[in-house]
């Protein structure tokens, strides 16, 4: 009988090849349920420089950094509560 176990083999020093930490990704279809613009218009935004770049997984696949669309949207909140702000002071 084989004493070994199935565990994954690792490079020598014992460090997984893999982040400790895989960033989450966002597809499309998810993206357009928490965002609620056209693709084409994600697609301009992004060209603009006022989007998170989509990342090309394959041919006909692109996801976004989960991150990257939260602190998008985090700014899109800030933005909106300092103009609220603003007009309160006025």
């Amino acid at each position: 009988m084989d004493d070994r176990t199935t565990q994954p083999s690792f490079p020598k020093g014992g460090v997984s090849p893999m982040p400790s930490a895989v960033p989450k990704l966002v597809t499309a279809k998810e993206l357009s349920a928490k965002i609620p613009y056209s693709a084409v218009h994600v697609w301009r935004l992004e060209q603009k420089g006022e989007f998170p770049r989509r990342i090309h997984l394959g041919c006909n696949r692109v996801a976004w950094l989960e991150a990257e669309i939260l602190e998008w949207l985090a700014r899109k909140l800030a933005g909106r509560e300092a103009a609220a702000l603003t007009r309160e002071a006025a």
